[in-house]
C-alpha cells in the first residue's frame, strides 16, 4: 500500500495549487480586512464558504484521482499488481486525505494569522472562530471516498452510480446545518460518527455485498428526507406571505375580548412610520371560526399583541467565541464578543479604533479589567423586549437573562434598573402615546413594570412624531423600574403562549397560534388563565393533503414523526398530544388516513417482495426488503430494481418449466442443463481426460 500511497501523490501533487486556490478565494471573499466591514461577514460566513471551498475540492480531488482509472489500461496495471481492490482504495483515500489536508491548512492558518496579527485592536475577529471552518473542513472530506466510491461503482451514470455521493451529501448537509447554528456538540457527534461509519463500512465491504447496497439504500434514504424537509421548509416559509399588504392577526379591544381580524398597514404622512388600520373580523369564540369577512364597530379600538422573546435570544449563533454586530451609537460600532462583552470601536479611523469594552458595570478602555460580564447580546435582546421604544427612536435600554439596564452613550456608563433571571420578555402598551410597560417572564410567573422618570412619573415618553426626523436614535432620560402587577403564567403543558397584550384595566391575552389556542386573564380577580381552543379561519386545511402524505411518506417515518413530537412535549413539560395536529388529519379524516396508511404500505411491501423474488433474492433477503418499506417507503421496491438485476430464464430440457440460466439445476426437477452436441474440438482435462484415455487408449 505504501507505494500506492506514493503513486498517488506523485501523480496527483499538480492538483495542490488548485486546491489552495478554491479554498483560499471562497475564505478571501468573506474575510474582513476592516472593522467598518465585519458587519457584513461572520463567523457563520467564513464557515459557509470555507465548507463550499472544501467540498468542492474534495470531489474534484477524488474525481481526478479515479477518473483516469477507468482506462482498461490503467486498471490492468492497478489489479495485475499484488494488491487487492480495497487496498488501492485505501491507498487513494490515504493520498487524497494528505492532499486535502494540506489544501485546507494553509488558507485556514493565512487567516488565523491574519485575525491574529489584526487582533481585537483592529478587527472583530478571531482565530478561535475558525474552528467551525476545521470542523467542516474535516467533515467534508467525507465526500472524497464517496466520490471514489460512485466512480469505481458497477452501474450507470444516470442509474445508481452516484448512490454513494447521494448518501453522503443529505448528512453532511445536516451536519453543516448543527456546525454553523452552533446547536448541541452531541449532534455533531451524532452526525460525525454516521459519517465515519458508513464511509468506512463502504470502503471495507465488496462492491456486492449486500450490507454495502442496504448502506446505500439507508443514506439515499437519509438523503431524500432532508431534502423533502427542507423543500417544505422552503414552501411553508414562501406559501403564507400576505397579499397586496393585507393580512390577518389577533389583538385585544378594550374589555379584554380577544379579536381575530383582518388588516393592512399604510405610511402615514409626511413620516417614514407606518400604521396598522383594522378592516374586519369577529371575536374569538369557543371551538368556532370568526368570520374574517363580518364589519368591525366604528369605535372599536384593538391592541397588537406583542410577541415574547427569549432571554437567550441574544446569544450568539455560533458558540465558538462569535462576535455579532450589535449596531452604531455616537459614532461609535459596538460588536458583541460571545465572551460577554460590548467591544466599542471608533468610527473616524482612530488608532487602533478598539477604544475599549463595555460590561455590566460600564465602559473599560482598553488595559483595564472588566467587571461583571453580560449573559447575551444586552442590544439585541433590550430591541426585541422594548420594541415600542425602539419604534420611537429609543436605543439605549439594554436587557439579557441576568437583567435590565440603562446604557448611557456620553459617559460610557451602565446603570442596572433590574436584576432578576429572564427568562423571556416583552413590551405592553394600552396607547403609541404612553410609555410601554415591561413584561418579564420569571421562574413561572409574569412581572409587569413601567418605566417611570426619577421623579416617578411616565410623562417623559415622547411618541412618534411626523415632525421629527429619528434617522438618529435618542436617548432615554435616566430611568427607573417600578413594578406593578405580578400573576402567574399560562401553565407549560397548555400550550407555548409567545405573544401576549394587556389592557389599562388589567386584562391580558395571550396567544398559542401553532395549537390554535388563546388564554384570558382577568388580574382584578386574581383569577386563573382561560384557555379558549379556536379554528383560524385562514388557516390552512390539513385534511386530504395529510391523507395523501400518510400515503406518501414511509409509515414507519410517520410513526417516529408523531412519537418524536410527544417524547418532546414530554420532556418540554408540556401535554403528550399538544402540536400533533400540525402532522394529523381533523377527526371525521383520522380513520381515513389511517385505512391509506395501512393499504399503502401492504401495497409496497407485497410488491417489494414479489420484486425480490422474481430477482432471485431468498426468503430471508426477501422479507428483509419488505421491512425496509416501513421506512423506506416507495425508495425500497425502486432500489430493489436499481440494485439487483432482472433474471434471464429459459425452458428446463427436463420439465419444461422456466429456469434459471445461472444455476446448475433446475429448481422443480432438478435435472442438470444437457450438455452442447460434441463438435470434435473440445478440450478435456482431469478426470474426463483419464475416463477418455481408458476408453480410447493409444
Amino acid at each position: 500500500m505504501y507505494a500506492i500511497v506514493v503513486k498517488e501523490l506523485r501523480e496527483n501533487l499538480r492538483w495542490l495549487p488548485v486546491g489552495i486556490l478554491i479554498i483560499g478565494v471562497f475564505l478571501w471573499l468573506v474575510t474582513p480586512t476592516s472593522f467598518r466591514f465585519a458587519s457584513y461577514s461572520n463567523a457563520d460566513n467564513i464557515t459557509q464558504s470555507c465548507a463550499m471551498g472544501a467540498a468542492l475540492f474534495a470531489i474534484v480531488l477524488s474525481a481526478l484521482q479515479s477518473v483516469f482509472d477507468l482506462s482498461d489500461r490503467q486498471r490492468g496495471y492497478l489489479f495485475h499488481r499484488s494488491v487487492s481492490t480495497n487496498a488501492v482504495m485505501y491507498g487513494k483515500v490515504i493520498a487524497g486525505a494528505i492532499l486535502y489536508a494540506v489544501a485546507c491548512a494553509i488558507p485556514l492558518i493565512c487567516s488565523a494569522l491574519w485575525f491574529a496579527w489584526m487582533g481585537l485592536q483592529y478587527l472583530p475577529f478571531r482565530p478561535a472562530q475558525l474552528i467551525p471552518s476545521i470542523v467542516m473542513c474535516v467533515a467534508c472530506f467525507f465526500l472524497h471516498p464517496a466520490t471514489l466510491i460512485s466512480v469505481d461503482r458497477p452501474a450507470r451514470w444516470f442509474g445508481t452510480k452516484l448512490l454513494p455521493l447521494i448518501a453522503v451529501a443529505g448528512p453532511l448537509l445536516v451536519f453543516w446545518e448543527f456546525v454553523r447554528d452552533g446547536n448541541t456538540p452531541a449532534w455533531w457527534l451524532v452526525f460525525a460518527l454516521y459519517l465515519l461509519l458508513f464511509t468506512a463500512s463502504l470502503l471495507a465491504l465488496q462492491p456486492r455485498h449486500w450490507t454495502r447496497k442496504l448502506l446505500l439504500v439507508v443514506g439515499s434514504a437519509v438523503t431524500a428526507v432532508v431534502c423533502f424537509a427542507l423543500s417544505v421548509g422552503l414552501y411553508e416559509s414562501t406559501k403564507f406571505r400576505p397579499t397586496q399588504g393585507v393580512y390577518s392577526q389577533i389583538g385585544l379591544d378594550d374589555s379584554g375580548q380577544p379579536w381575530y381580524y383582518r388588516c393592512k398597514s399604510v405610511r402615514k404622512a409626511n413620516s417614514y412610520s407606518y400604521e396598522t388600520i383594522a378592516i374586519s373580523g369577529a371575536p374569538i369564540r369557543s371551538d368556532q371560526k370568526p368570520n374574517l369577512d363580518a364589519a368591525l364597530p366604528s369605535d372599536l379600538k384593538l391592541l397588537e399583541l406583542s410577541h415574547m422573546a427569549g432571554g437567550r435570544m441574544g446569544l450568539s449563533l455560533n458558540r465558538f467565541a462569535s462576535i455579532e454586530y450589535s449596531g452604531q451609537s455616537n459614532n461609535q460600532t459596538m460588536y458583541y464578543d460571545s465572551r460577554g462583552l460590548m467591544l466599542v470601536y471608533d468610527s473616524d479611523w482612530q488608532q487602533p479604533p478598539l477604544s475599549g469594552v463595555i460590561s455590566q458595570d460600564g465602559f473599560h478602555p482598553l488595559g483595564e479589567a472588566p467587571g461583571a460580564r453580560f449573559s447575551s447580546n444586552p442590544i439585541s435582546f433590550g430591541s426585541q423586549i422594548s420594541r415600542p421604544l425602539s419604534d420611537a427612536a429609543y436605543s439605549n435600554l439594554w436587557a439579557d437573562a441576568d437583567g435590565v439596564y440603562q446604557f448611557t452613550p456620553e459617559s460610557g456608563a451602565v446603570t442596572t434598573l433590574l436584576k432578576m433571571t429572564v427568562d423571556a420578555g416583552t413590551s405592553i402598551s394600552p396607547s403609541d402615546r404612553v410609555a410601554p410597560q415591561l413584561l418579564l417572564l420569571s421562574d413561572g410567573k409574569f412581572h409587569q413594570f413601567e418605566l417611570v422618570d426619577e421623579a416617578g412619573g411616565a410623562n417623559w415618553f415622547e411618541p412618534v412624531s411626523t415632525n421629527r426626523n429619528y434617522s438618529i436614535a435618542r436617548h432615554l432620560p435616566p430611568l427607573k423600574l417600578q413594578e406593578v402587577a405580578t400573576f402567574r403564567a399560562v401553565p407549560k403543558p397548555i400550550g407555548e403562549f409567545s405573544s401576549i397584550a394587556a389592557t389599562a384595566e388589567g386584562k391580558y391575552v395571550a396567544l398559542d397560534y401553532p395549537n390554535s389556542l388563546v388564554a384570558t386573564l382577568d388580574s382584578s380577580d386574581a383569577a386563573e388563565w382561560q384557555v379558549t381552543h379556536f379554528i383560524p379561519p385562514d388557516k390552512q386545511s390539513r385534511g386530504l393533503g395529510v391523507v395523501l402524505l400518510a400515503a406518501i411518506v414511509p409509515s414507519g417515518l410517520y410513526f417516529v414523526l408523531l412519537m418524536s413530537i410527544v417524547v418532546d412535549n414530554v420532556v418540554a413539560g408540556r401535554a403528550p398530544l399538544l402540536k400533533l395536529d400540525a402532522v394529523l388529519p381533523s377527526a371525521d379524516l383520522l380513520w381515513v388516513m389511517i385505512v391509506v396508511a395501512v393499504l399503502a404500505a401492504l401495497a409496497l411491501a407485497a410488491c417489494t417482495y414479489l420484486l425480490c423474488r422474481r430477482r432471485g433474492l431468498t426468503r430471508g433477503a426477501a422479507m428483509l426488503w419488505t421491512i425496509a418499506t416501513l421506512f423506506l417507503g416507495l425508495a425500497t421496491p425502486l432500489a430493489v430494481i436499481a440494485i439487483f438485476p432482472k433474471l434471464v430464464c429459459e425452458p428446463c430440457p427436463g420439465c419444461q418449466r422456466p429456469r434459471r440460466v445461472d444455476r446448475e439445476k433446475c429448481p422443480h426437477c432438478a435435472a442438470p442443463w444437457s450438455p452442447p452436441p460434441a463438435a470434435g474440438i473440445e478440450l478435456i482435462e482431469g478426470q474426463a481426460l483419464a475416463t477418455h484415455m481408458d476408453l480410447h487408449p493409444v
